[in-house]
């Protein structure tokens, strides 16, 4: 009997009409994904009935939860760029910048679920898994020298449905060969404006506050809340001077800005209004010494957001 192999594990996925409601007129796209951890897990009831002999009476299965990580390298691929999206909750609509074809999303409130296709191409009985009301509910990048960008996705979602055969729905389209992975070769930061040259690492972490909301009569999740889109992160940079320390020190507010490329896309996250909540010089050994920062980003009246995505083309 054949074991399924990491190596051909595929992974698409389509919008939902409807929140938990598979479309199948549309096509799937391809996840770029390095790791995906997506699972079902129960709560487990046990009786509390006494039976006089030690013994447990009766068990049941409760609530089901459903979602979990999708691991990627961040590139210009339809994947990344819809599941950005969808994680601000807004909409990409034409930007500021000189480029006629430039792309922005701000933070917004609008919903999207998605439904997943993973197949496991190399075993027979049920290969194909489908999971359903797939929402974001969060993202971290990660960029550190000398490595591709990285990415990963959390997911709340509502069901799971296995399958020995691919549901009907529109022909699965593939990652176009052309679209290559950002790396941190590549990348600007921008600090209040002013291009810096010294960072070490940089996260950004985008949380949606999702969670399971459970009703009696169902095993199954209603549709989760949607909670305040809070942008956290950390910046790390050589320490040189006092300059990024003061800012933590005198609570200044200050502005982050990254751009990725691949010779031919372009992806900018714009954090506009930031407040450092920590400045740490630690020393070890006879490296050199690093200053590393968390931060909080905060709403932007200006940019009428809290952390924007532009995408050009």
């Amino acid at each position: 009997m054949a074991i399924a192999n990491s190596s051909q594990h595929t992974l698409f996925f389509d919008a939902e009409a409807a929140y938990g409601d598979q479309d199948a007129s549309t096509a799937y796209v391809e996840v770029e994904h390095a790791t995906c951890n997506f699972n079902v897990t129960k709560s487990a009831i046990e009786s509390e009935r006494i039976r006089g002999d030690r013994n447990i009476d009766d068990s049941r299965h409760g609530v089901h939860t459903v979602g979990g990580e999708i691991t990627a390298e961040l590139s210009y691929a339809p994947s990344n760029l819809t599941l950005l999206e969808a994680a601000l909750g807004g909409t990409y609509t034409t930007g500021s910048s000189s480029a006629a074809d430039d792309d922005i999303v701000k933070v917004g409130s609008s919903r999207r679920s998605f439904t997943f296709e993973r197949n496991f191409k190399d075993i027979t009985a049920g290969d194909f898994h489908y999971y359903q009301g797939m929402e974001v509910s969060s993202v971290s990048i990660s960029v550190a020298p000398d490595a591709m960008v990285g990415v990963t996705y959390g997911f709340v979602g509502k069901s799971l449905t296995v399958s020995d055969a691919i549901d009907s729905h529109g022909s699965d389209t593939a990652v176009a060969a052309a679209i290559k992975p950002f790396d941190s070769f590549s990348a600007v930061i921008k600090e209040a404006g002013s291009t810096v040259a010294n960072v070490t690492g940089l996260e950004i972490t985008i949380e949606n506050g999702l969670a399971p909301a459970f009703i009696i009569g169902s095993k199954f999740t209603s549709r989760p809340a949607l909670g305040k889109c809070r942008v956290t992160g950390n910046l790390t940079a050589f320490f040189e001077d006092k300059t990024l320390l003061n800012k933590f020190l005198d609570e200044d507010e200050s502005s982050l800005e990254i751009t990725f490329t691949d010779g031919t896309n372009s992806l900018k996250i714009a954090i506009p209004r930031i407040k450092f909540n920590s400045g740490q010089t630690d020393v070890s050994g006879e490296e050199q010494i690093s200053l590393g920062m968390d931060f909080q980003a905060l709403y932007d009246s200006t940019s009428a957001t809290t952390i924007s995505i532009d995408k050009t083309p």
